[in-house]
């Protein structure tokens, strides 16, 4: 992206192994800057303080479980990684391409959305949407 508008990312899964790996590229990207990154991370204070101790992410404490949180979080995101534990999870997913939907009707857009599962279990990485 060279353009300056702000992308707005939503990031299940922060805290983790794969999650923790896309979020340093994130931060150490070169367009970092134009980067609004929202982490649904588990309540785990050392998980918040860890976060806040980066900058430049905002914290949502909920876990896959947290159905209308994790809507709302990707309904105003622009790209949206799901990472968590338990990507496998069928009822968050859904919850996150609900939220894209209501984005992509709300605003018309015409961008698409991509949304990464990378599940633990090692199969391929999806999309919601084709990338483009």
């Amino acid at each position: 992206m060279s353009s300056s508008k702000e992308t707005n990312i939503f990031l299940n899964g922060a805290t983790g192994y794969i999650g923790g790996s896309i979020l340093t590229a994130l931060l150490n990207h070169s367009n970092a800057s134009n980067f609004q990154i929202t982490a649904l991370i588990r309540g785990a204070e050392s998980r918040i303080k860890k976060l806040e101790l980066l900058g430049g992410v905002i914290a949502l404490v909920g876990s896959n479980d947290s159905h209308d949180l994790i809507e709302k979080a990707a309904s105003q995101a622009d790209v949206v990684f799901h990472t968590a534990n338990s990507s496998d999870d069928l009822p968050s997913t859904k919850s996150i391409l609900s939220g894209l939907n209501q984005r992509t009707e709300n605003k018309r857009s015409t961008a698409e959305r991509l949304v990464v599962r990378r599940p633990p279990s090692g199969r391929p990485l999806t999309a919601s949407r084709p990338c483009v």
